[in-house]
């Protein structure tokens, strides 16, 4: 998906509200996307909500716990 794509460049880019807004958008088209919600949850810790950040990186794994990122999704969960 091009969403998720875009809002991982702006992320890695420092640019983190871009990347919770792209990544928000993302989700609401492919809400059964894991890996999605890891990276909006990424996002959204870097951007200080914790709180969000846990519910997308509970909701990705609760989706699929075995998905590509799920041990960092992991991590990040264990690390709030």
């Amino acid at each position: 998906m091009v969403l998720d794509t875009n809002g991982l460049v702006e992320l890695n880019a420092g640019r983190v509200s871009e990347a919770v807004a792209t990544l928000q958008e993302a989700a609401r088209l492919a809400p059964l996307e894991p890996t999605i919600h890891y990276r909006l949850g990424a996002a959204q810790l870097k951007s200080g909500n914790r709180a969000a950040a846990a519910a997308s990186l509970r909701k990705a794994l609760e989706m699929n716990p075995s998905f590509p990122e799920a041990s960092e999704a992991r991590a990040l969960l264990e690390s709030l």
